[in-house]
């Protein structure tokens, strides 16, 4: 391993730049004697004069000509290791982010998010890719940048996090479902069938009874089970089961793309709410990059939750 002083490189690349010692002295900002002994010190460790004088100047002997550009880069290359960007340049930025969400989120708020993204980074690009099966390393791995997800007792403790909205159970049906026409009752709703949403992966008796249909311990089991909110919508709007749904993450489906064919409706009995928040493994914590996506994904979630949905 190679013994260099850094600061003997730094004092090269002045003297290399000023051709001449106060100058070099002060373009670092030390006095005139300290760089003429940091001078001879590199005159012995490269074993050549480096600067020589001409009349009342100083030239670069052809060695020091020689390396002056290599020295130059190598500072900047040093610089760009030790000094921490303190700035982000959107206009520039050509980073694609991977956001890892369910995809009521994403048909929710992701045309939002990107117009936004676009709107101050052009270059920039974004994926939403679904977490109905969970992939718990990926934001350790550096696969995907951030997950929206509700924090749980599984939920990895050095994960960072930024809490984004509270979101509401609610039910839904279709139009000619005869619930519609009748005041809605915990008995009355145990008269029809559900279809239930099991997210979580591998399937069995545990994640059966934390579905959105059966956690509720007040109604009866689904006779159908789907991995996803989107997908129990779209089965409701063509047929007579009922479906327990987040209202926030369902709302652009439920009252824009298929609003002529479902009945929505508030459940009349207590079920816990989602807390949703932003989770982001600690080492992209400081990249500005990163800093400025996760901004974006928080103003998209206050912009949208201040609508009456």
């Amino acid at each position: 391993m190679l013994n260099i002083d850094l600061n003997l490189l730094v004092m090269l690349n002045a003297l290399l730049t000023e051709c001449n010692v106060t100058k070099a002295a002060q373009r670092s900002n030390l006095s005139v004697s300290a760089m003429s002994r940091a001078l001879n010190r590199l005159r012995t460790s490269l074993n050549d004069p480096l600067l020589m004088k001409s009349g009342r100047t100083m030239l670069l002997t052809p060695y020091a000509l020689s390396i002056r550009a290599q020295v130059s880069q190598l500072m900047d290359q040093l610089e760009y290791v030790f000094v921490v960007p303190n700035k982000l340049d959107l206009a520039v930025l050509s980073r694609q982010f991977t956001l890892r969400a369910s995809a009521g989120f994403a048909e929710n708020y992701g045309s939002a998010l990107l117009t936004l993204i676009r709107q101050q980074a052009p270059n920039a690009t974004l994926r939403i890719i679904s977490k109905e099966i969970k992939h718990t390393q990926q934001l350790k791995q550096g696969d995907i940048d951030a997950e929206i997800s509700v924090i749980t007792d599984n939920t990895d403790p050095e994960l960072k996090s930024r809490f984004l909205f509270s979101d509401v159970f609610i039910g839904v049906c279709n139009v000619t479902h005869p619930l519609v026409k009748q005041p809605i009752t915990l008995e009355l709703l145990n008269n029809y069938d559900f279809i239930g949403v099991q997210r979580q992966y591998p399937f069995n008796q545990l994640t059966h009874e934390n579905c959105a249909c059966t956690s509720t311990d007040t109604i009866k089991p689904a006779i159908l089970n789907v991995t996803g909110f989107s997908t129990a919508i779209t089965i409701v709007s063509q047929s007579q089961l009922i479906a327990i749904v987040p209202k926030r993450f369902t709302h652009i489906l439920r009252n824009q793309v298929l609003k002529q064919s479902l009945f929505s409706f508030p459940l009349p009995y207590s079920i816990p709410s989602l807390n949703i928040s932003l989770l982001w493994h600690p080492k992209m914590h400081n990249d500005l990059a990163h800093k400025w996506f996760r901004d974006c994904i928080l103003q998209v979630c206050n912009e949208i939750n201040d609508i009456d949905i």
